[in-house]
């Protein structure tokens, strides 16, 4: 069956259905490569009528920030209900989890005889977030809060990795509505060379406006001090800060370049013998790490990374317990002393990539999921009960 004839038949499974779908977002662009929210909305947009949030001010608040949204999504959505007989509210991530478990609520209770049904995207779970970073109390409150309330009114939750799951089967009786969904890498514009022939012997690729990114940095900075001759790329939003943390001395000792921010990762990874990822904090997927895997560049990286791409535990050289053991695989794999068959593991990397984590792969999953959570009793008129 062709593309156009599948979506053609999932939308006609759907049929009156009507998703809103809460933050705001653009529509991917080909440089959407793994960002999860717009391209959840792209896999909702090919099975049913989707209506998003308006765009919300952004407010140095984080409090008041909150306020905007809901009032903005608010307005929208009862605009959009009129008499549609399924309706599902879908809040990725927070506060737009929040914001939908709201507005979910609120129409369950004023319109009983539709099928409403709220869906809470998670991103890694709040709580440990705030273990991890120990934020400011008031925002730490907040965000545990809200989290634990999407997840127990929410009629589906999806979470990226099975640790998470763990975490938020304390807040609800119901062990049946979770769905594990870890990610949506797209893998249509993947650059792959030879891993032997490859020219960059180091990369790595982040947000640097996130404190764990900014922490994995460092520890690289520190690690490479005193090399010579390395060949590394580092690159992302706001990378330029990098040379805050790598010496000059360093710099001119090895080849290091720092590029900000890149359309395409897939370029210089797909040349990249090792990526580097000490991440050691932080929740959910670790998709930067995905797509160094989409390309075949072999990471380097940490226990908490496996908790959401386990496949890793194939080739336990390539995981760290702590940053002393990190920094010591990083050297033996410089020096030559683990006898891998690199060449073999990058592509089994891109296998696994594709058949666990791609875009392709996933949006059917989660189609099926969808026509679930949503079906009809035609004798009552009503939802099934899960």
């Amino acid at each position: 069956m062709s593309n156009e004839s599948t979506a053609k038949f999932n939308r006609n499974e759907c049929k009156g259905l009507l998703i809103y779908f809460i933050p705001y977002t653009k529509e991917p662009s080909k440089d959407n490569i793994s960002t999860r929210i717009p391209l959840l909305y792209s896999v909702l947009r090919e099975c049913a009528e989707v209506r998003r949030a308006p765009q919300s001010l952004n407010a140095k608040n984080f409090l008041i920030n909150r306020i905007l949204l809901l009032v903005t999504s608010t307005k929208l959505y009862f605009k959009t209900l009129k008499d549609r007989e399924r309706i599902i509210i879908f809040g990725s991530d927070q506060p737009a989890g929040f914001t939908a478990t709201v507005l979910g609520t609120i129409t369950k209770f004023l319109w009983k005889s539709r099928c409403i049904r709220i869906i809470y995207d998670s991103h890694g779970s709040r709580y440990k977030l705030a273990l991890d970073l120990n934020p400011p109390l008031i925002y730490r409150v907040i965000s545990i809060f809200e989290d634990s309330l999407s997840v127990k009114a929410a009629d589906l939750i999806i979470v990226p990795t099975y640790a998470d799951k763990v975490t938020y089967a304390q807040y609800t009786r119901r062990k049946d509505k979770f769905v594990v969904l870890p990610s949506l890498v797209r893998t249509d514009n993947i650059v792959f060379y030879e891993w032997s022939k490859r020219e960059i012997d180091f990369a790595f690729h982040a947000n640097f406006n996130y404190p764990p990114n900014i922490e994995a940095l460092k520890i690289i900075s520190r690690w490479i001090a005193g090399k010579s001759d390395i060949k590394m790329v580092i690159f992302g939003v706001n990378s330029l800060v990098a040379y805050r943390y790598i010496t000059p001395q360093t710099l001119k000792q090895n080849d290091i370049r720092i590029l900000g921010y890149v359309a395409n990762p897939y370029i210089i990874l797909g040349n990249t013998k090792f990526y580097l990822a000490p991440i050691f904090k932080g929740t959910g997927i670790i998709t930067k790490v995905l797509e160094a895997m989409a390309t075949g560049a072999i990471p380097i990286t940490t226990k908490l990374v496996t908790l959401g791409i386990p496949e890793l535990w194939q080739w336990p050289e390539l995981i760290a317990s702590n940053i002393s053991d990190w920094n010591e695989k990083v050297e033996k794999h410089l020096a030559g002393v683990y006898k891998l068959d690199y060449d073999t593991i990058s592509k089994k990397l891109v296998d696994i990539t594709n058949v666990n984590y791609s875009y392709d792969t996933n949006k059917s999953f989660l189609r099926d999921k969808l026509k679930n959570v949503t079906r009809i009793d035609r004798s009552v008129g009503t939802c099934l009960k899960k």
